[in-house]
């Protein structure tokens, strides 16, 4: 029999993120959850331990080490557009593919920690169960400067795979060919699947909803994607439990 779960994946940055993540999404689910440490404390450690199983990512600075290092003006250009704090928040967005690799779920499904949990996630699974291997939404801006001509922009928040399908390792090999070229990781997945032309399954907007786009009462996973939709949680959850998480 298959074994279903959740995996995500947390920083040090990120890790206020968790209780906020964890009560929306137990509320409606109970598959198990995998918790990838991208760089926690100690207290975001023990917290995710508690509430379901810990993955330690292995070290990747040989990896990244020996990547080309970014042209000053492509770095310009990446931080007009999401400003400096982009690159702490890119450190992390790198790593997902190699958080995927980890899954010790064989169907799994990768969700950001901005995203809000609505409602089930049985459907999805139903999809992995039917043979799918891939499955994800596109992204809601199509219009990017870098995308090449018929390639179409899919957002990495929420990601629906079996383990060890072949795009996952063309998603890692492609950050290291394009780190230097594409400034995050569904830009760079994105071109992956261009490039080798995997079955990708699209997700409904309903389950990787951007609240850009005003509320949904029919949506699934709510996306607070952006520096935005942070302060937005950070609103709804209030600023003294904030300073109380983790």
């Amino acid at each position: 029999m298959l074994r279903s779960g959740i995996i995500v994946g947390c920083d040090s940055n990120q890790q206020w993120l968790l209780p906020w993540w964890w009560k929306h999404y137990s509320a409606h689910n109970s598959y198990p959850v995998a918790f990838v440490d991208f760089g926690m404390t100690q207290n975001g450690r023990s917290w995710c331990k508690e509430k379901g199983e810990y993955i330690l990512l292995p070290p990747l600075d040989p990896l990244f080490s020996s990547m080309k290092p970014i042209p000053p003006s492509i770095k310009e250009s990446w931080e007009l557009r999401y400003g400096k704090k982009y690159w702490s928040s890119r450190c992390a967005w790198l790593k997902k593919p190699f958080a995927l690799f980890q899954s010790p779920f064989d169907c799994g499904i990768w969700i950001d920690l901005d995203c809000q949990v609505k409602g089930t996630l049985e459907p999805i699974f139903h999809c992995l169960g039917f043979g799918t291997e891939f499955a994800l939404s596109r992204d809601a801006e199509q219009h990017r400067p870098l995308l090449l001509p018929g390639e179409v922009h899919y957002n990495s928040g929420v990601i629906a795979f079996r383990k060890r399908t072949k795009i996952l390792q063309q998603w890692r090999e492609a950050i290291v060919a394009f780190k230097d070229l594409l400034p995050g990781d569904q830009e760079i997945l994105s071109r992956a699947i261009f490039l080798h032309k995997p079955a990708v399954l699209e997700l409904p907007f309903i389950y990787n909803w951007p609240k850009t786009f005003g509320a949904n009462e029919h949506s699934i996973i709510d996306h607070f994607f952006g520096g935005q939709g942070k302060l937005d949680i950070l609103h709804s959850i209030g600023v003294d439990a904030f300073c109380q998480n983790l």
